[in-house]
């Protein structure tokens, strides 16, 4: 077992793993592209690691971390475009940066949890 896991953090580290960084991801149906960015702005303010636009459909993520944080504001942004489109237009960030830290944990530790195959999200 501990093999094992040592095998699914080192293709994590590569980029390899059910973890990656996608370049698009769905929610509700409705595609958002997500893209690295070496600066994230929101309102004229840099120094944010990430950003979810719903107008654009648009995910950015700091390009200067470690794949592990990329992975975790990532779900954080999934999470805001998720609540977005289950209809809910103002989100509570502590709420959401709490969720999201969690439902990282549950998708790095059990990365079986959606079964043993993998296919493309978005066609």
């Amino acid at each position: 077992m501990r093999e094992l896991m040592g095998e699914f953090d080192q293709r994590l580290e590569r980029g390899k793993g059910a973890l990656s960084i996608p370049n698009k991801i769905k929610v509700a149906g409705i595609v958002y592209t997500v893209e690295e960015k070496d600066v994230v702005i929101i309102d004229d303010c840099a120094g944010y690691v990430g950003l979810y636009n719903y107008k654009d459909t648009r995910i950015e993520i700091l390009k200067d971390m470690t794949l592990q944080r990329k992975q975790e504001t990532l779900v954080h942004e999934v999470l805001h475009a998720v609540l977005f489109e289950f209809g809910l237009k103002d989100h509570d960030e502590e709420l959401v940066e709490r969720a999201a830290q969690v439902l990282y944990q549950v998708l790095k530790d059990n990365p079986n949890l959606l079964g043993n195959y993998q296919t493309s999200i978005v066609q």
